[in-house]
């Protein structure tokens, strides 16, 4: 996914300082750290309204454009590369299963009520495990996200809108995406800024 971002920023003319921000900005979006959180069927409306400037945070500037493109299979379109873009920057959120229908009207298998809760239980006891085990390699690594419960990862005051139904207004925002460097980028070249280490 990086490679194709920083083709398509040798492309569009930006200079290296701004391709370096679309780097970090991948790096954090892989993460799903700030503001790269969530995400929505409609991946257009869902960049859209990412509350992250487009002057900060380019990866939304270049995912705005990219799916504002509606890819048709007519010629002289590389169909093949806008099914690539689609992949590379779609998110799926976590735990989303694909799963083969063999049968779609049989339904689940019988399970006893002492299946179920040994089954919950062992599930308890692996997320407990693991959160702990990720929490002190955050810690080790010098990252702290705080907990759900307290109120430290998500405001409530935030939450409280969300029960009342209360949207929030997005500031629109006009992308200039193409001419923001020199020649192609200042003399960048997506091998040099792939080689180093941020």
């Amino acid at each position: 996914m990086e490679a194709i971002a920083l083709w398509i920023a040798a492309q569009w003319h930006w200079s290296e300082d701004r391709t370096i921000t679309l780097q970090k900005d991948l790096k954090t979006y892989r993460k799903c750290e700030a503001p790269f959180q969530g995400g929505q069927a409609d991946a257009l409306e869902w960049w859209t309204n990412l509350n992250a400037p487009t002057n900060n945070h380019l990866l939304k500037a270049l995912a705005m454009v990219l799916y504002s493109i509606v890819p048709h299979p007519k010629p002289g379109i590389d169909t093949n590369l806008a099914d690539n873009l689609e992949e590379n920057f779609s998110w799926v959120p976590p735990m989303t299963v694909k799963r083969a229908v063999e049968d779609p009207l049989e339904g689940p298998k019988e399970l006893s009520l002492a299946e179920l809760d040994t089954a919950f239980d062992e599930f308890e006891v692996q997320l407990r495990t693991g959160c702990a085990a990720h929490k002190a390699a955050d810690k080790e690594e010098g990252r702290w996200y705080g907990e759900v419960l307290t109120g430290e990862v998500y405001s409530f005051a935030e939450l409280e809108k969300v029960d009342q139904e209360v949207i929030p207004r997005p500031v629109r925002e006009e992308v200039q995406a193409v001419g923001q460097g020199v020649g192609n980028g200042a003399g960048w070249t997506v091998e040099q800024l792939m080689g180093r280490a941020q």
